[in-house]
């Protein structure tokens, strides 16, 4: 076999999922062949360069084992994005070349479809662990023994098993990693942008023409539960061997790309360089994206802004690709192409960026017969992770929901069914009306309130404190009203009203810990 025909069997080689990792050819002196990144096989660049544990004695030591341990495992992690992967070589006989194989560790381990089934048996763990302690508690009070004090502290216990559960839903959720959208290919590799690039290459109706391009974002404002203005730079390098009609469009003063959800768009070229046959372009930009976010785990969800990037003359087989050579870091984690100074994004944190490639299909050519990339084209995406910050929305909604839910134990304390119980403690049914309707008002204001602020379509969750709100405010007002009553029910009149306060906590922490399971499991 040729070396031809021997890269295209490596560059073809179907690791599964696109971007879970590329293979390699270097010779037994360890310098590249063949490898996904051109200029690594310009600049003559070797696998120590790479990783510095497998240099040529390694690899002549490699060598001389026996067939059966000759294919060797190396952990390597980029400095550059961070990212843990596996590097499998294993050497070509007759010929003096290794072949290799990068495979991304977090592609395996970290699959949405994981990370969910380890959320899964931890909740299972942690909701066994608060079942059992609640039944020990039972035996540890005697509740048995129907003694008012033993049944006070069973209630409170269940009380406190559910709000430590809820407690560890919210913690849970807080600090577990961002799940990733699976329509994205992450570009956080050089290599893996580079062989996403020529998969497409190797199946395109004609050769595309890739353009590098860079962003560079300063600011983020949320204007509208749909609406986010940006401003910022993007930037794109155009080699000699760009085709002049798609140079033409930068050097015509118009930009060279297109932000297809961008509802307003403003932009300036801000630098031009030419250094030889390359060109450097640069634009300020300041857009309105729409899109469309969940907000449904308010105040515990996760955002991910995503900005799709169009060349200006689309479908005519021009791919974008990241120019990740332009960033010192291109780890999510550190944030690459925002500024890290002064950044402020009102109730939210940033929790990473990153470029993808998102497969896009179109049922239409726009009109376009000589249209590329109507099926599986890969079209470039900056992507900002946003995490919104949970104690403002706690301080102005639940705190105040947590007084109205002990003003009406308060109450609830307070309403007797027996006329001495009555006088003892002044309760009359109107004024327990009175006061349940005050209340409410009160409730239903900060409930609009919220609605307004977030402008989400559905239901939150934090709106499920504000309906269990409303059937303690009801079910309080109903309590005084069938104690009042000369129809005697035996829950209510039981010692004196005595089961519904027993039952008021754990019925109501009960209730938000199904909720919270719902929203998060």
């Amino acid at each position: 076999m040729t070396l031809g025909g021997f890269q295209d069997l490596v560059s073809a080689v179907d690791l599964g999922k696109p971007g879970a990792g590329y293979g390699f050819i270097i010779s037994n002196a360890g310098a590249f062949v063949y490898h996904p990144i051109v200029d690594f096989i310009k600049n003559k660049e070797t696998i120590t360069d790479f990783e510095p544990s497998l240099n040529p004695e390694v690899l002549l030591q490699m060598a001389e084992r026996s067939p059966d341990e000759k294919i060797v495992v190396v952990n390597h992690l980029d400095q550059k994005s961070a990212k843990s992967s596996w590097i499998f070589l294993a050497p070509v006989p007759s010929s003096g070349w290794w072949v290799g194989i990068v495979l991304d560790q977090e592609q395996i381990f970290n699959t949405k479809e994981i990370i969910q089934r380890r959320q899964r048996q931890l909740l299972g763990i942690a909701m066994g662990t608060l079942a059992f302690l609640f039944f020990l508690s039972v035996l540890l009070f005697r509740a048995q023994s129907g003694a008012v004090s033993s049944l006070w502290a069973v209630s409170c216990s269940f009380s406190v098993v559910c709000i430590a559960g809820i407690a560890f839903l919210w913690i849970t959720n807080i600090t577990a990693e961002s799940e990733a959208n699976n329509r994205n290919i992450s570009l956080i590799d050089q290599a893996i942008a580079a062989k996403v690039a020529s998969d497409y290459a190797s199946t395109a109706e004609k050769d595309p023409i890739y353009v590098p391009t860079g962003m560079y974002i300063q600011s983020i404002e949320f204007t509208s539960a749909n609406n986010v203005t940006l401003t910022g730079y993007l930037w794109q390098k155009f080699s000699e061997d760009t085709p002049d009609s798609v140079k033409d469009i930068a050097n015509g003063g118009a930009a060279g790309f297109i932000l297809p959800e961008a509802t307003k768009i403003s932009v300036t070229e801000s630098y031009r360089e030419e250094d030889g046959g390359r060109t450097l372009v640069g634009w300020n930009f300041n857009a309105v994206i729409r899109q469309n976010f969940d907000f449904s785990k308010y105040p515990f969800d996760r955002e991910e802004l995503w900005i799709r990037i169009w060349p200006q003359d689309f479908g005519q087989g021009v791919v974008l690709t990241p120019d990740l050579i332009s960033y010192g870091s291109t780890d999510p984690n550190d944030l690459p192409g925002l500024e890290k100074e002064d950044f402020v994004i009102e109730g939210w944190d940033l929790a990473g960026a990153f470029f993808s490639y998102r497969q896009n299909s179109y049922d239409t050519n726009f009109g376009k017969q000589s249209f590329v990339g109507q099926k599986d084209f890969p079209e470039l995406y900056f992507n900002v992770r946003l995490k919104r910050q949970f104690l403002n929305a706690f301080v102005s909604n639940l705190i105040p929901l947590f007084s109205v839910i002990l003003l009406l134990f308060a109450v609830l304390m307070l309403i007797r069914a027996s006329e001495a119980g009555r006088q003892v403690f002044g309760f009359s049914t109107a004024s327990v009306l009175s006061f349940c309707g005050g209340l409410f008002f009160v409730v239903i204001l900060a409930h609009l309130n919220l609605r307004s602020s977030i402008g989400a379509q559905g239901i939150i969750y934090l709106e499920s404190f504000y309906f269990v709100t409303y059937f303690a405010l009801l079910s309080v007002a109903l309590n005084s009203i069938l104690s009042a009553s000369p129809v005697e029910f035996r829950l209510i009149h039981f010692r004196d009203n005595f089961i519904t306060r027993l039952l008021y906590w754990p019925l109501f922490s009960g209730a938000l810990l199904i909720i919270t399971l719902f929203a998060f499991a």
